[in-house]
């Protein structure tokens, strides 16, 4: 292979890698973007609801308490694993 035709793949294939690192990360911040959409959700519902401490408010929050984790944990993995991506591409 001559080095003409080397020094033209190596930008190809730094474009190519750009291109999926950019769509992997747009893929994870839609994934934190979702997560925080459904997390702010359960928070309004949370704060417009008036807890009586029924057995019936008992089990409804305690399936809104699972949803509240769950989307903070899912932003939280999200950003963690967009920083580790990044990391990746840093030389």
């Amino acid at each position: 292979m001559s080095d003409a035709l080397v020094r033209e793949q190596v930008p190809e294939r730094q474009r190519e890698d750009d291109r999926r690192h950019e769509q992997r990360r747009e893929y994870l911040q839609s994934l934190r973007q979702h997560a925080e959409t459904e997390h702010a959700s359960y928070e309004q519902i949370h704060e417009s609801h008036v807890w009586t401490g029924g057995d019936d408010d008992f089990f409804g929050r305690a399936a809104l308490e699972y949803g509240l984790r769950f989307t903070s944990m899912q932003a939280d993995w999200a950003t963690w694993a967009i920083e580790q991506l990044d990391r990746r591409k840093s030389p």
